[in-house]
């Protein structure tokens, strides 16, 4: 799946983390794989918030101190009109930074303007 992704970029192959359960010495193939999803998660936010979101929240759980993931994730939701949603995770994304001394808006309106 991810050889496939790389040709053709179809953010539908990630069904979950890449190689979830295993410790690689070498996290750099993971990693790139990980930033080409975001840059692609970037380019259809507009045309399709609800995969966008999907896989924005793969990568805000590879990565849950990454505020780049997590403001597409938001953005996402919003475009979604997942408000619900994006209010709850936006509460959880606080805390989480909150914990490595990271403050981050009151509202996930600030956040994302």
């Amino acid at each position: 799946d991810a050889e496939l992704f790389l040709r053709i970029g179809d953010t539908s192959l990630w069904r979950g983390l890449y190689l979830e359960g295993l410790e690689l010495e070498d996290s750099t193939v993971r990693d790139s794989l990980y930033e080409l999803l975001y840059d692609k998660a970037k380019t259809l936010l507009e045309f399709d918030p609800k995969e966008v979101a999907r896989v924005a929240g793969i990568l805000v759980e590879t990565d849950p101190y990454n505020t780049h993931y997590l403001k597409t994730y938001l953005t996402a939701l919003r475009l979604s009109k997942n408000h619900g949603k994006l209010s709850r995770h936006y509460q959880e994304a606080r805390e989480r930074l909150l914990e490595v001394s990271e403050t981050l808006p009151e509202t996930w309106q600030n956040f994302l303007s």
